[in-house]
């Protein structure tokens, strides 16, 4: 510990714990209410103040000698206890930590604010003493007790006999270690939450006591045994356990006991007094049983069965249960706030249920499952989110705040956060902290790093999911989808955190987290790789298929070589914890054997739910079982011996060798530059566009019929019209029956009995709600099928029956300023090139609008000053100057001056405007000959410095070169119009403003014109539109969709050409036509790329313009395509 630090013990005044810095004399003093608020006090200091970190992965501490002056600042937490923590962490994480360990956690713990710890270590051996009293044999009591990984969901009375065999030793070991547990928790004030009698019981107890009353329940594929709380037995087995904890590790004040974790009621109907009663009754004799031992103890649930079971779980008989015990001796965890917000989407438990009906309760959140190490969360809310609650008027006796993650040592950044939230009553700034934590973490906030937050935040770290598992994690042929929001700036943030390793490879964490941020990088376009080497099989496109899955394997083993050498992201670590904490050989096998278990088939029905990221499970579990399904898959054959693969691996006890990489920073830097080029589409050329799922002989398994277990998003869900079913290959298939739903909600059933022959559709008619309101994130659909098994077909969704849409980038907002041609004519560049190359980028606007300005600037002055200067264009201007001045990557130029987040040129033209109208009125040889110089330092000021050589994906380019290896011909692109006052098939210069460079436009005649949009369309191109959208007829305030009022009559070439020269239409928007959408009516729309920002959406949610048939053919000025997009009687008159 630095010497420059003091801290300072002050009796708490109330319930609430409060931590006081301030610095004096270059020295820090750090006051506190507990031990804990003193170790959190100080930890926020050295966070807040970049001098370093307490991590899984490793830890910094770099505090100058003297430190700067500081006033004093106090900080009180809106709760009087802090919880962390989930039964299932015992499982995930802990099971096999030695007392070292568990001293590194303690500490984390404190430094992070947490004082109410679960602590059910040796819970078993405490139950095995009581139990023995009441006559079992220690083989009787043995047989129940599953192995250590798997014990807290036999606590929770899930299971039990898993992996069981535990010797006298061992327990007599967990008893000594958790003296020392309690023994350093309650010395640093936390209140330890134990564990409690809940009523299961060895099944043999029904042996020796015949008449109790003794329910068989099940879970997931196994069994255990839960006593009636009518038996007066139950009450002695929950009192004597309390006695002998407490005998042997002293008094608790907190006991956990829960009985119906993701289990029915196992009494009374739904509804029923009689359920009403009996959950009295047991909640009464829970309690008693605890306050029989220690009157002053408290009993702890888990909510976690009120959000993720409330059709089973309704107010009457949660109040029931909950008012069994006296106000202060029951406490609610309310388990999973971050569920009810984003995946269940439904009301918070803690609203929905009264506040808990006048008992304490905690707002707690599970940021993790299965110990599952793909990056994921919503930052924002593990930051801010608990205010809603501390500040409702609902919020009834909120006491507590805390985490129940069922796995730790996992996305640190989260675990930072909420650490903060819980001495938070005030929104904070989450910019601003992720800085902080840079600086903490690695001792700089590089501009890269911001970067890398700043593009997570719109990617996996704006999402939250309780499926975060990489497709190739999960049985071959399994179909539901990953929902972990995978985009491109999940790569881009990934790629800039690993642009400055060269500055940074002497840097321990930074070199750590690039090892993890790359091998996650890989992980997901491995996933490319596995869904086109299905889609190519299901077109029965084999050699594609072989291509694709040597690919998949050759990444995932480059991976696992990658990650043999991280801290903690490694199989053997597991194993070797596990080994070590056994006490004989024959535990050690038995040990290290469950640690293999759990982190793949798991037991039941939950395999690969745990999901690690690890060397040594990918190239011992992943790949071989790919190997052996690809194999097979590839031959159009079913694999039989998955299960076998799956089993030996668990089985056996050492891992295959690996060498890890001799430099992996290096490795990590050279594997992603080697895969940044491959994109989805351009590698599963077989997918469909709007895909879920296919199925395949694999989901027969040698069966006539199956159920396919199919999954979609809920922003994809509510816009459909309906799914198709196609056999794409192989023998007849028969769909016997589809079943949707959405949680506990039923989205329909339907009995179609079609049979599909080889390349047969059937359409289903399906209309989604239009709106996210009542869907669950995930929506689940059940296929039914039958056949011989020899069949190979695909599952899709339409948004509309005859929907045309191809591909394009995200949308971006213009902001303030003129430039949508700039933005819709990038975007038809961008498309033209995945058109054309299958390759994906993301071009700069500003560097386009920029040149843009100076060329106009030119013309300004060459005319006098007598066209007006403007910001406006047209989406030709885009190619002329792309053509003239090449062009950028976004992420190379993007400083122009924003506000909101926006780009802003209202300064710069007004700027431009004034110093051009002074530098016109110089005459006779007056004018300042350095004039264009002031033009740039302008457009510098305001836009950024124009860079003349660029490092882009580990190659260095000028701009024009750039442009040329986009492979793009820009004399390719035309602009083509309609109006009667022309002549037909001639070029002339369109009269508009925006058209400053006298762009030549080809005139055509209007039933051509009116064909064109259709045409390209049905060819796999895009078009630029540009036409009116300020027409005060168009009946919609949002001008989302754009539509001719219905007393215009016909629209016929001389009412176009009239309104045009009448300036009825005018020229005042430019967006990009990427597709088609039909309404309820049946019409069919245009579906537009706008950059203008309606609604303020983005992403994909910013398709948000459409426009009828009949007003393009109306109030559109002209479209900009690709010459080979136009019907050949016009392309043969250019």
């Amino acid at each position: 510990m630095p010497r420059n630090v003091e801290f300072i013990y002050n009796a708490p005044s109330d319930s609430l714990d409060s931590y006081a810095l301030s610095v004096t004399d270059g020295k820090l003093n750090v006051e506190g209410t507990s031990p804990v608020a003193i170790c959190k006090g100080f930890y926020d200091y050295i966070l807040q103040n970049g001098y370093g970190i307490s991590s899984w992965t490793g830890n910094r501490l770099d505090m100058p000698s003297r430190l700067p002056e500081m006033e004093r600042k106090e900080v009180v937490s809106p709760f009087r206890d802090r919880l962390y923590y989930n039964v299932c962490t015992y499982g995930y994480t802990t099971p096999f930590w030695d007392w070292k360990k568990w001293e590194q956690e303690l500490d984390w713990i404190a430094l992070h604010g947490f004082d109410m710890p679960l602590a059910p270590i040796a819970g078993e051996a405490i139950f095995a003493r009581v139990w023995e009293k009441l006559g079992l044999s220690y083989e009787e009591i043995d047989e129940y007790f599953s192995g250590p990984a798997h014990m807290p969901w036999m606590r929770m009375g899930n299971m039990s006999e898993l992996d069981g065999g535990l010797s006298r030793e061992w327990h007599e070991e967990q008893i000594a270690l958790q003296h020392k547990i309690l023994d350093r928790m309650r010395s640093l004030g936390m209140t330890p939450v134990c564990q409690g009698f809940a009523g299961f019981v060895p099944k043999a107890m029904k042996k020796h006591y015949p008449e109790i009353d003794m329910t068989t329940m099940e879970w997931c594929g196994f069994e255990s045994y839960i006593m009636s709380p009518l038996d007066s037995l139950f009450s002695v087995i929950g009192t004597e356990f309390i006695r002998e904890w407490e005998k042997e590790f002293g008094k608790c004040r907190y006991y956990l006991v829960d009985s119906f974790n993701e289990m029915d009621i196992p009494f009374g109907e739904k509804g029923s007094q009689e359920r009403f009663d009996k959950l009295q009754h047991y909640g009464k004799t829970i309690y008693n049983s605890i306050a029989s031992a220690n009157p002053d103890a408290v009993w702890v649930l888990q909510g976690w069965m009120f959000g993720y079971q409330r059709s089973l779980w309704d107010p009457q008989s949660v109040e029931a249960l909950l008012t069994s015990a006296p106000e202060d001796k029951l406490m609610v965890i309310d388990l999973a706030v971050d569920f009810n917000e984003f995946q269940w989407r439904n009301a918070n438990s803690w609203d929905h249920f009264s506040g808990f009906y006048d008992r304490t309760w905690i707002w707690s959140t599970v940021p993790n499952f299965g110990g599952r190490t793909a990056l994921k969360g919503p930052l924002e809310f593990y930051l801010n989110g608990h205010l809603e609650a501390v500040n409702s008027p609902n919020r009834g006796h909120l006491t507590g705040y805390g985490t129940s993650p069922e796995g730790i040592e996992n996305n640190e950044i989260v675990y930072e956060l909420i650490s903060a939230a819980g001495w938070s009553s005030e929104e904070k700034d989450l910019a601003a902290f992720l800085e902080s934590y840079n600086k903490a973490r690695y001792g700089v906030a590089d501009p890269a790093f911001t970067e890398f937050w700043a593009k997570l935040r719109t990617s996996v770290y704006d999402n939250f999911t309780n499926n975060a598992r990489f497709l190739w994690q999960q049985r071959p042929a399994y179909h539901r989808k990953p929902n972990m929001n995978l985009n491109d700036n999940y790569f881009k943030g990934i790629e800039s955190f690993l642009s400055v390793a060269d500055q940074y490879k002497d840097n321990e964490l930074y070199v750590t987290d690039a090892i993890q941020y790359a091998a996650l990088y890989l992980s997901a376009k491995a996933e490319y790789f596995l869904k086109a080497a299905d889609w190519a099989i299901v077109a029965g496109n084999i050699t594609e298929a072989e291509s694709c899955k040597n690919q998949l394997i050759e990444m995932l083993l480059e991976i696992d070589r990658l990650l043999e050498s991280h801290p903690i992201l490694r199989m053997q670590r597991w194993m070797d914890m596990a080994e070590e904490f056994a006490t004989c050989p024959a535990e050690e096998e038995s040990f290290v054997r469950e640690a293999k278990r759990l982190v793949s088939t798991w037991g039941g029905t939950l395999k690969d739910y745990s999901a690690r990221v690890w060397s040594g499970l990918i190239r011992d579990y992943y790949v071989p079982r790919l190997e052996e399904y690809f194999s097979c898959a590839l031959q159009g054959k079913v694999s039989d011996r998955i299960l076998e693969i799956e089993a030996a691996f668990h089985e056996s006890l050492p891992l295959s060798e690996i060498e890890p990489y001799e430099n992996p920073l290096e490795a990590a830097i050279e594997l992603v530059k080697k895969y940044s080029d491959v994109e989805y589409y351009a590698v599963a050329k077989k997918a469909p566009v709007d895909e879920i799922g296919f199925f395949c002989p694999q989901d027969f398994n040698g069966k006539t019929e199956t159920e396919v277990y199919l999954s979609m998003e809920n922003r994809d869900y509510k816009d459909i019209m309906g799914l198709c079913f196609k056999n794409e290959r192989g023998d007849d298939v028969r769909i016997k029956k589809i079943f949707m739903r959405t949680g506990p909600n039923h989205l329909g059933t339907w009995t179609p009995d079609v049979t599909l022959k080889a390349g047969e559709s059937f359409y289903l008619p399906h209309k989604g709600p239009g709106t996210l309101d009542g869907l669950e994130k995930e929506i689940k659909i059940f296929l039914t099928l039958e056949g011989t098994g020899n069949s190979y077909g695909t599952v899709s969704y339409c948004r509309v029956e005859d929907q045309k849409e191809h591909f394009t980038t995200p949308v971006k907002s213009q902001g303030y300023n003129c430039c949508c041609w700039d933005f819709a004519g990038t975007s038809i560049l961008e498309s033209e090139i995945y058109r054309q190359h299958g390759k994906v980028y993301d071009l700069s606007e500003m560097w386009i609008a920029r040149h843009a300005y100076y060329e106009k600037a030119v013309r300004h002055v060459r005319h006098y000053g007598k066209n007006h200067y403007r910001c406006g264009g047209i989406h030709a201007d885009v190619m002329a100057m792309v053509k003239k001045y090449g062009v950028v990557p976004q992420e190379v130029y993007d400083e122009c001056r924003k506000t909101d987040g926006k780009y802003d040129h209202r300064e710069l033209v007004d700027t431009l405007r004034s110093y051009l109208a002074d530098l016109v009125k110089m005459k006779n040889g007056t004018m300042k000959p350095d004039w264009l110089d002031d033009i740039d330092a302008i457009l510098d000021e305001h836009m950024g410095a124009r860079p003349e050589k660029f490092i882009y994906k580990g190659r260095e380019y000028t701009p024009l070169s750039f442009a040329q290896s986009l492979g793009i011909d820009f004399d390719d692109y035309v602009t083509v119009t309609s109006f009667s006052c022309y002549d037909v098939n001639s070029w002339f210069a369109m009269e508009i403003p925006d058209n400053w460079r006298w762009s030549q436009v080809f005139n055509t005649d209007f039933e051509t014109y009116k064909k064109i949009a259709d045409y390209a369309l049905s060819r796999g191109y895009t078009v630029g539109v540009a036409a009116d959208f300020s027409d005060p007829t168009i009946k919609n305030e949002s001008r989302n969709f754009l539509k001719i009022p219905a007393d215009c009559g016909d629209i016929t070439w001389d009412l176009r050409t009239r309104s045009y020269l009448n300036h009825y239409t005018t020229d005042d928007h430019a967006v990009h036509l990427i597709g088609t959408a039909m309404d309820h009516n049946g019409e069919i729309w245009y579906k537009l790329k706008d950059s203008s920002g309606r609604n303020g959406r983005a992403g994909r949610e910013g398709f948000n313009s459409y426009m009828s048939k009949p007003y393009l053919h109306y109030k559109s000025t002209s479209m900009f395509l690709h010459k080979d997009a136009l019907p050949e009687s016009i392309k043969s008159r250019l």
